[in-house]
């Protein structure tokens, strides 16, 4: 979609919201940084890669529809080809770490050294990476400036609107937004916390939930990066929810849905409308 500036609207050709349709996690890479890979196992044909991303893929073709894949760049090794599908179908390809380490944790030297390090792997495959999503959700004191040092223009982590600070655009995603606060054991407390049952939820219950924050705060010129894990995604019922959310996306009047890379670009031009709060505490940044 070609894009006119707005000088009456904050988003482009007068839409009244944004969002970006994301996926993140690629493979075993995840479970293996958790410790919950069995050694037994071969690496390399994890269903999350073999079979839902090819669905995906076809769902996001018939929709018209181009995403941003978050994805470990330790998967450069071992699914080169599944990388090279997303990328020669229009989508985006962004960093989530190498092997999907918990970041907020990291020292400066090994988060400079994993941001090098993932802009390097992803090069062999003709990726040049410009956006990052943080494992975990949150950043450090230090990412902003490494992103900087190493040629990223945005990052997706946790918070509530999107924001240009410093030089960098801030396009966040919301917990509520997130498939695994429906269907993932670990997400218990926070569902607890949220009024939610600790217990895992249907797929009836993300579709609702939702495509009513598609028709409530996005239509009163909000933003987020809504996001889904394929290995979440490889149940009919769940998939099936995932594409219903797609399509109420792609036909609701007046919502822009871009991927992240095209979304920091209008932001990054147009500081003076992203001036707000990202939604989480930026002073350990300055």
């Amino acid at each position: 979609m070609a894009t006119v500036k707005n000088p009456n609207g904050r988003w482009p050709n007068e839409a009244r919201g944004a969002i970006s349709v994301t996926f993140d996690n690629m493979g075993e890479a995840a479970e293996l940084e958790l410790g919950m890979w069995d050694p037994n196992r071969p690496i390399g044909s994890h269903r999350s890669v073999t079979t839902v991303l090819p669905e995906t893929l076809r769902l996001l073709d018939r929709l018209d529809m181009r995403a941003t894949f978050f994805v470990e760049a330790w998967n450069v090794e071992v699914y080169p080809e599944a990388i090279k599908k997303i990328a020669d179908a229009g989508h985006e390809i962004g960093f989530h770490g190498w092997r999907h380490e918990t970041w907020s944790n990291l020292d400066r030297p090994s988060e400079s050294s994993l941001f090098r390090r993932g802009k390097e792997a992803l090069r062999q495959l003709g990726v040049e990476l410009v956006g990052f999503r943080p494992p975990g959700g949150k950043l450090t004191g230090a990412t902003l400036s490494l992103m900087k040092e190493n040629g990223f223009k945005y990052c997706s982590p946790a918070g509530s609107d999107a924001a240009a600070v410093q030089g960098t655009a801030i396009l966040p995603f919301a917990w509520h937004w997130i498939d695994a606060y429906y269907y993932f054991e670990p997400f218990a407390e926070m569902r607890k916390q949220r009024g939610d049952s600790e217990s895992l939820l249907p797929p009836s219950h993300l579709r609702d939930k939702m495509t009513s924050c598609v028709d409530g705060p996005l239509s009163r010129g909000g933003y987020t990066a809504i996001l889904f894990h394929p290995f979440l995604e490889d149940d009919p019922q769940r998939f099936s929810a995932m594409t219903e959310v797609l399509e109420h996306i792609k036909r609701t009047d007046k919502l822009w849905c871009a991927p992240c890379g095209e979304v920091a670009d209008w932001v990054l031009a147009n500081p003076e409308s992203f001036a707000g709060d990202p939604g989480f505490d930026t002073a350990g940044w300055r």
